[in-house]
């Protein structure tokens, strides 16, 4: 099986909760934890000879045949670290939640969460907690709820592509930044065995 014919093995049937707070399903296997630590110290230090040890030779990197360490390189600009955006990518992956399939660990758990009842471009989870569900598109705007976790369906994005104009299952509506809320689409981190080591098989976002 293909590393990207994996993530079939995390879609879950059902109907989506209200709220999606992070599961962690890798926590007793000691070897995915040694390796899941390994790389938060490289994500740390942003170093990228400690990263591309755990990238697996043949690593996906999108759903269109784009595979390799090369390629990973490239697309991450890697050949710059200190200004690479993958860190950050990385860093907030590490932080929402790790799932099992057959064969590997995805993270975010979020992808597997999200029922087949919702519309996968539509929704999104506010994944900062305690983050202002706010009257309109703006710092100062009176606060209508606050979001912990909660499911939210995108109904708009602002001109200047900060702010969300979003609602929740429960029906409340208003502005949350663009940066506190996540697409389940949004960048999968598959990790699964070569020749007995955790590798990084895939990072890509989209269907």
């Amino acid at each position: 099986m293909s590393s990207l014919a994996l993530f079939g093995a995390f879609l879950l049937a059902g109907a989506t909760p209200d709220r999606l707070p992070p599961i962690d399903q890798c926590g007793s296997d000691a070897s995915f934890q040694r390796f899941r630590s390994e790389l938060a110290r490289a994500v740390q230090r942003r170093d990228r000879a400690a990263l591309l040890r755990l990238v697996d030779d043949d690593v996906q990197i999108d759903f269109g045949g784009g595979s390799g360490r090369k390629a990973f390189v490239a697309a991450w600009k890697l050949d710059k670290p200190g200004q690479s955006r993958l860190w950050n990518e990385l860093r907030t992956l590490l932080q929402l939640g790790c799932v099992k399939g057959e064969g590997g660990y995805l993270m975010p758990s979020l992808f597997e969460q999200v029922g087949d009842d919702m519309d996968s471009l539509e929704t999104y989870v506010a994944v900062v907690p305690g983050a202002p569900l706010r009257s309109a598109p703006r710092a100062d705007a009176p606060v209508v709820a606050t979001l912990y976790w909660d499911v939210l369906k995108l109904e708009e994005v602002s001109d200047d592509q900060q702010w969300s104009f979003v609602s929740t299952k429960g029906g409340r509506r208003g502005y949350v930044r663009l940066d506190q809320i996540r697409n389940p689409l949004d960048y999968r981190l598959l990790v699964a065995k070569t020749r007995g080591e955790w590798r990084i098989k895939a990072l890509v976002a989209g269907d």
